[in-house]
């Protein structure tokens, strides 16, 4: 049967309201694949961002729920940085604590 006619024939035997098309809402991540849900996309673009983790990049998906998961925990954490980059610029300092710092790395604090 020629390609036309056996698609003609599954056409009718479908019937007509599966041939409608239809509304749907969909998430475009940064690679331009679509997504059912924001959260997937931007689980995608995590991902994305976070490259290969573990031995075969099996661990990537995990780590970026993660990171989505704890979000607000996350931007407080960079965001105390941020404070401290800004103080330790302007040259505020807690005279009470003081820190032993070893090829840029932190071995000592005392207060």
């Amino acid at each position: 049967m020629h390609l036309l006619a056996k698609l003609v024939h599954l056409l009718r035997l479908r019937g007509s309201e599966s041939l409608m098309a239809t509304e749907c809402i969909a998430y475009r991540d940064s690679r331009g694949e679509l997504h059912a849900t924001a959260e997937r996309a931007t689980l995608a673009d995590l991902a994305s961002v976070l490259g290969r983790v573990g031995e075969d990049g099996g661990m990537t998906n995990g780590v970026a729920k993660l990171i989505f998961d704890r979000r607000d925990d996350i931007e407080r954490v960079f965001a105390e940085h941020d404070a401290i980059l800004v103080n330790a610029s302007a040259g505020e300092r807690n005279p009470d604590v003081t820190a032993e710092i070893d090829n840029d790395k932190v071995v000592e604090i005392s207060a």
